[in-house]
């Protein structure tokens, strides 16, 4: 039985994730190829292009909503927020994305130019390693095109953003906190000290040495040192103080998702330290119950964790036992949204990839918004959906996945046109909004090509020829035809399913089962160097497809019904 938080009558944001560790960490997503950005999609894809889709704006700033992909930049390197950086160094906001954008700095009473190396939400990095920070709203002057950035410091390691103050990690490790005006409305400056900044000079505070990593959810903050001790400080910190102050020793890491949530810190023995946190009404402030430790748990997902051999378990805490959820989990994320734009009720969705290599979702499916297939049902047990997932992006009622082959799928709500599929329909299962996007010659053995409704089927193993009939690899072809795959390890069987249509295949049997009426097929699976293999024909026809062979180009057609 699965354990459920949560549900019901609540207000709550489009998306809601519960997202654990180094909160604001500056540049550490600039690599990101795809953003869901309030109800507008943006693809990055290999050559450079820019992409967008969805509800979004015009060059006249009026709402238009694209179905399908729009070309929107070229050359990019990276996209953040508002601003575009391309491959000759210029940057660009999103609204204006044919005229650059002047980057200066204000040195000895002069506006000297900037040249970007990295951009993200707030921050820039020019050639010579200098740290600079903006706003995107009060330094940019949209008329003249021009914006205006603030210098921190130089030879950083790492920098992050925790609201009105910027912690930075210097190259000799030691730990410095920035803020522009002096601001520190949360304590997390380590000053000991809490309010609005005087003057209008940026203030620069050492705060620690030897430091590895902060943590922080911008109300307190964590700081990890290389061997291992744990500080802590803040208006809302466990230790309940403005300066650092040594909590432990032996700490590899600390989640801490948001202000009001649960403190987790991990150690290095393999435990996991809970601080559960609450509301004192009488004293008007966040306080921490006694620490709970869980032993061999090496993550934290809210109401779950992730344990060391892989499972994801649920932890009650009345009988002090855990139970477990979810087996064979690599990744794990969980996420509430709202079920319907009008309606306050919320919903809950858990993505998964396994062990087996397979993308699984669970939780709320109505309209079908977990990809199986299934449609309105209110809750769904776990199911595999698709294999081969490179990075997945859940966007409230809409879910996203980059394919190692580099293409782009989509499911859920499509009301704005957010799958881009060229319809406003939802989707119930997973369609391709991007092919792949390396320049690849169609499958083939001996010189037979594959493709599904004209288009070249790009696998990453050869289809091969067994008793004359065309044997492709599982996962792959199953996914390009929509099904969803489960593999059964104790019985060596393939299940399959799309729609209301089951496939039972069992590796080197003649024998198979559709919908539970026993069928034989010509030749069996079969698994060649580690990857099983099924039959071609009778796959795509046990899933109503139609199939082709034409012989002067040695291809076979596969037609969707």
């Amino acid at each position: 039985m699965k354990k459920w938080f949560g549900l019901g009558l609540l207000v709550v944001l489009l998306l809601s994730s519960v997202s654990f560790g180094q909160q604001g960490k500056v540049f550490e997503g600039v690599d990101q190829v795809f953003w869901a950005d309030f109800g507008t999609q943006y693809f990055l894809d290999q050559e450079g292009t820019l992409w967008r889709w969805g509800s979004t704006f015009n060059d006249k700033y009026e709402v238009v909503v694209l179905n399908k992909p729009e070309k929107y930049a070229t050359q990019v390197v990276s996209f953040v927020d508002d601003w575009i950086l391309k491959k000759d160094g210029q940057v660009y906001n999103k609204y204006t994305p044919n005229q650059p954008v002047k980057i200066v700095t204000q040195k000895e009473g002069q506006s000297v130019a900037v040249d970007v190396v990295k951009l993200d939400k707030g921050f820039i990095l020019d050639a010579q390693n200098r740290l600079y920070r903006f706003d995107g709203i009060r330094d940019y002057s949209r008329k003249d095109h021009i914006l205006t950035v603030t210098f921190i410091a130089d030879d950083i390691k790492v920098a992050y953003e925790l609201y009105d103050v910027v912690a930075l990690i210097d190259k000799d490790n030691a730990l410095w906190m920035w803020s522009k005006h002096g601001d520190d409305y949360y304590g997390i400056s380590g000053s000991g000290k809490i309010g609005e900044g005087v003057g209008t000079e940026p203030t620069m505070i050492k705060v620690l040495d030897n430091v590895a990593e902060v943590i922080s959810e911008g109300f307190s903050v964590f700081a990890v040192t290389l061997n291992g001790d744990l500080y802590n400080w803040g208006r809302y910190s466990i230790n309940d103080s403005l300066l650092p102050k040594k909590m432990k020793s032996g700490v590899s890491t600390v989640y801490k998702p948001s202000t009001n949530s649960n403190a987790y810190i991990q150690m290095k023995d393999g435990s996991l330290i809970v601080y559960e946190a609450y509301y004192d009404y009488d004293q008007e402030k966040l306080k921490y119950k006694n620490p709970k430790t869980h032993q061999n748990m090496v993550r934290p997902y809210d109401y779950y964790f992730l344990s060391a051999d892989g499972n994801v378990v649920w932890y009650d805490e009345a009988k002090d036992v855990y139970e477990t959820v979810y087996k064979n989990v690599d990744t794990f994320q969980m996420d509430s949204f709202m079920l319907y734009p009008d309606e306050p009720y919320e919903g809950i969705k858990i993505i998964m990839m396994k062990k087996d290599g397979y993308l699984w979702t669970s939780g709320s499916n109505f309209a079908g918004l977990l990809g199986t297939g299934i449609e309105d049902e209110y809750f769904s047990e776990e199911q595999s959906v698709m294999t081969d997932v490179e990075r997945f992006f859940s966007a409230g009622r809409a879910t996203y996945v980059l394919k190692k082959d580099g293409s782009l799928w989509g499911w859920g709500s499509n009301l704005e046109g957010e799958l881009g599929d060229g319809t406003f329909t939802n989707r119930s299962k997973p369609v391709q909004i991007f092919g792949p996007v390396q320049k690849a010659k169609p499958a083939a053995s001996n010189g037979i090509s594959v493709y599904i409704d004209n288009v070249p089927l790009v696998l990453t193993n050869q289809p091969v020829l067994v008793s004359g009939r065309t044997l492709v690899p599982m996962g792959e072809f199953f996914s390009a035809l929509g099904a969803t795959v489960q593999w059964v390890a104790e019985t060596r069987t393939v299940i399959a399913k799309r729609g209301t249509t089951e496939i039972s295949i069992v590796i080197g049997s003649n024998k198979a089962l559709v919908n539970g009426k026993e069928v034989t097929i010509d030749v069996a699976a079969q698994v060649f160097d580690g990857r099983t293999f099924v039959p071609l024909a009778f796959v795509s026809q046990a899933l109503g497809e139609s199939v082709e062979w034409k012989g002067e180009t040695r291809s076979i057609y596969i037609k969707k019904n």
